[in-house]
């Protein structure tokens, strides 16, 4: 019995696969860092200028930080 399959896994044997499975992991980790860089952007913009504001901020409150109640 095999176990789950991850998006990870090698399928081939030779060296192309396995340059193709590095090429595959290290664009899925680019995404990943390119995502947090964009977001903690967002997230540390809307803070600073809250704190301008002198308002307190939330972060489920995205863009805007604003609470609605």
């Amino acid at each position: 019995m095999t176990g789950p399959k991850s998006k990870f896994d090698v399928q081939g044997n030779g060296i192309l696969a396995e340059c193709m499975h590095t090429i595959k992991f290290a664009f899925y980790v680019m995404q990943t860092f390119l995502a947090w860089l964009f977001f903690g952007g967002m997230v540390r913009r809307a803070y600073r200028k809250a704190l301008r504001e002198g308002r307190l901020f939330y972060v489920d409150r995205l863009p805007s930080g604003e609470n609605s109640q």
